[in-house]
């Protein structure tokens, strides 16, 4: 009874819209299965025309085998969105007149896709999102950007391109033991440097060679010495002062730079302290009474 106000309200039924996508899912995988024994009985078809050299005609039937693989694949990707909304059904009954952030993508991708496919439960689902989010969401969803990119692919209709007609070929013939189609195997140039789904020049010898790019920053040189400077291996004991002059510290025998000269008076001893120990060269610090 509940349900029945509902739609006459027009308000949102989430038991009718989860029903529906649930069963959205399984009538495309029966399509995908229809589609797959249909491109069986087409691509041998072809393969006879390639055998009869009826060629022209069988690039034109091979482009209804791509839009049925790409269909094909819209299908997994619709129905990997309705397996996300399903999973998170929850948050879509409980948000407002915004759907969760995380689940956006897919609910404007099942929008844009329910009039291009043969699923009537999708056209059912977007009627009931479009109860809940309201009518400029669902116009909204008609935006190529807000979509999937992968989705809005597979649905194009714009003509296959030639390259990928001539691999279709090219797999049919070596499938039934035929070879290549003329279009194939000679690739005719054009002006414009590619032919009739001919790759770059050179594409098929060698991949491009990538440019050495100039050094912005060149590596920075070591200041030289200047002529004359006694070197480092002339010296084993150690590297002379700048100027040629000896350590001072070496003439008085100090033990290291920075020590005081012999004969230099040593501070006191301070009382309850050990005396210090008496650097080689050095007097002996006289001691304070009554300590040792």
């Amino acid at each position: 009874m509940a349900s029945f106000f509902n739609s006459l309200l027009g308000r949102f039924e989430g038991t009718k819209c989860k029903t529906n996508v649930k069963l959205a899912v399984t009538r495309m995988h029966l399509q995908k299965v229809k589609i797959t024994n249909l491109l069986r009985a087409k691509k041998k078809e072809i393969a006879d025309l390639l055998s009869s050299g009826r060629e022209e005609l069988a690039r034109i039937k091979v482009e209804h085998i791509i839009r049925d693989d790409l269909l094909i694949e819209a299908f997994e990707l619709l129905e990997m969105f309705c397996e996300l909304v399903v999973a998170r059904f929850g948050q879509i009954e409980q948000s407002g007149n915004t759907p969760p952030r995380e689940l956006t993508e897919a609910i404007q991708s099942i929008i844009f896709a329910a009039p291009q496919v043969e699923v009537p439960e999708l056209n059912v689902v977007k009627e009931q999102f479009e109860r809940k989010y309201g009518k400029d969401f669902v116009q909204a969803a008609q935006d190529p950007v807000l979509v999937n990119t992968r989705l809005l692919y597979k649905l194009s209709v714009r003509s296959p391109d030639q390259f990928v007609v001539n691999r279709y070929l090219s797999e049919i013939a070596q499938l039934h033991g035929l070879p290549p189609p003329n279009c194939v195997v000679s690739w005719q140039s054009s002006p414009s440097g590619f032919g009739v789904g001919q790759p770059p020049q050179g594409y098929a010898e060698q991949p491009p060679q990538q440019q050495q790019q100039p050094d912005v920053y060149p590596t920075p040189q070591q200041p030289q010495q200047p002529a004359g400077y006694p070197q480092p291996s002339a010296y084993p004991g150690g590297v002379p002062q700048p100027g040629g002059f000896p350590d001072p510290h070496a003439q008085q025998g100090a033990a290291y730079p920075g020590a005081p000269s012999p004969g230099y008076p040593q501070p006191p001893q301070q009382p309850g302290y050990p005396a210090q120990p008496q650097q080689p060269g050095y007097p002996a610090q006289p001691q304070q009474p009554g300590y040792p």
